[in-house]
């Protein structure tokens, strides 16, 4: 289409061209047999800018007289013509024009005969006309004419055409990159749908490209199946960890029986290691039941209103009697409040002061701060701890996940507690990240939302 409309501009142009030389050839046919009647006299100084506009020449350096007298002696000729201009040789044609006014019939009663001339790029076009006295010729340079009609319609297209073309093209464009990619945007937008639980729906198949139809319809048996496989993950994580919560508990009441009538030492001893393993484990499966709750979205929080400074305050205070080796220091603003579930936001800090205190390697690194910013009440847990490295770090909340420079120290552990504190946080519309530190310096950040009272 436009490459049409450009043929239609140029064959226009060029047609607009024709039309002013048209124009130049009737003024010249005129000029010249006013110039013959004259008899040739005044030539000098006759070729003027006023002459010029006659005939819509840009200067008068692009116009060239010629007079020739009857008696073939005393020949004048203007400065600037050409030796390329042997009217002898020339095929010349006659012009006839019909007078538009009653003065100009004397003057086109001469004849006048038309001729051309190329030279290089420039085309010259020549008229003479005879009178008595002798004949006069005139030559100009056609490119130096004014095109008016030319101009016009070239303005217009700079104007017009090309900033039109233009946003008409980017237009189109944009259209078709949009309907081409109409259906990658639904199935996009398809695929966005996935509920915190992990589970995606299945896309429907709307669209008449037979490509992306295959495409959405392997996409929606691929996560039938996947969507198969998780709930049975999840399904099985929290069957297991209620189903062992009973004999667990059962297990941990015998031990205790059992160690209250053992009188030798050693069984004793073998009672206790007993009962420590029982209760790494009951707190295993209470951990797996809570993250099992929470990929299937269904985490259960009892929410009140939290004095948040008076919850820091207490828990460093709680904090400073279950360690001897350790001190707990910490820094809270006034007046900060959370809406949350109490008892799994004691569990969440609990566990990260916890940990703090397990892995610190001085005995007075440990350090908590909690304020208010942005309508976000931000808790730091900070301590020294062996070299972390950047890959370490990044895998620190996957879940049965620990450093191995931990798990040779024998404190413990399954790996579950930071995944734990971070779906504890994400239910109550937080967030638990790592802050980038030195290697040798563990510090995580618990983001809640600010409740006023």
């Amino acid at each position: 289409m436009s490459l049409l409309f450009l043929a239609i501009v140029v064959f226009f142009n060029h047609l607009a061209h024709e039309t002013d030389r048209q124009g130049l050839r009737s003024a010249m046919c005129m000029e010249v047999r006013k110039f013959a009647l004259y008899g040739g006299q005044s030539m000098e100084g006759m070729v003027t800018p006023a002459y010029a506009r006659a005939m819509d020449i840009v200067t008068p350096d692009s116009i060239a007289l010629l007079w020739i007298p009857a008696n073939g002696v005393g020949r004048t000729k203007t400065a600037n013509w050409l030796s390329q201009f042997n009217i002898q040789s020339l095929r010349w044609t006659v012009r006839t024009i019909t007078p538009k006014y009653p003065s100009d019939k004397a003057a086109l009663a001469t004849p006048c005969d038309e001729s051309r001339v190329s030279i290089g790029p420039d085309l010259w076009l020549l008229a003479k006309a005879k009178a008595n006295n002798g004949e006069a010729v005139i030559a100009v340079n056609s490119n130096s004419l004014i095109y008016r009609v030319a101009d016009l319609f070239a303005e217009w297209i700079a104007n017009f055409y090309v900033p039109f073309a233009i946003i008409l093209g980017l237009i189109a464009a944009w259209a078709l990159a949009w309907f081409a990619f109409l259906p990658i945007q639904y199935i996009a937008s398809a695929i966005k749908k996935t509920s915190k639980s992990g589970v995606t729906e299945p896309i429907s198949v709307m669209v008449s490209v037979p490509e992306f139809k295959e495409l959405i319809e392997n996409y929606n048996g691929m996560m039938q199946a996947l969507n198969t496989s998780y709930e049975q993950a999840i399904r099985f994580s929290a069957d297991a960890a209620h189903e062992l919560r009973t004999p667990l508990t059962v297990l941990k009441g015998r031990i205790e029986q059992a160690l209250l009538g053992a009188r030798d030492l050693s069984q004793q001893q073998f009672l206790i290691g007993l009962q420590t393993e029982v209760q790494h484990l009951t707190a295993i499966t209470s951990k797996l039941l809570l993250l099992s709750q929470a990929d299937a979205g269904h985490m259960v929080l009892e929410r009140e209103l939290i004095d948040w400074t008076v919850f820091i305050e207490n828990l460093l205070v709680d904090a400073g009697m279950m360690t001897n080796k350790s001190t707990v220091r910490g820094s809270v603003a006034p007046h900060l409040n959370v809406y949350g579930d109490r008892a799994l936001l004691v569990r969440l800090c609990l566990n990260l002061i916890i940990n703090a205190v397990a892995y610190s390697q001085s005995t007075d690194s440990i350090y908590v701060s909690s304020s208010e910013l942005d309508g976000m009440t931000v808790t730091r847990f900070r301590n020294d701890c062996a070299p972390i490295s950047a890959l370490q770090r990044q895998r620190l909340f996957d879940r049965f996940y620990r450093v191995e420079s931990v798990r040779h120290q024998g404190t413990g552990g399954s790996g579950l507690g930071l995944s734990l504190a971070r779906e504890i946080a994400l239910a109550h519309n937080g967030n638990l990240y790592l802050e980038q530190t030195a290697d040798d310096i563990f510090e995580v950040c618990l983001v809640l939302p600010s409740r006023k009272n």
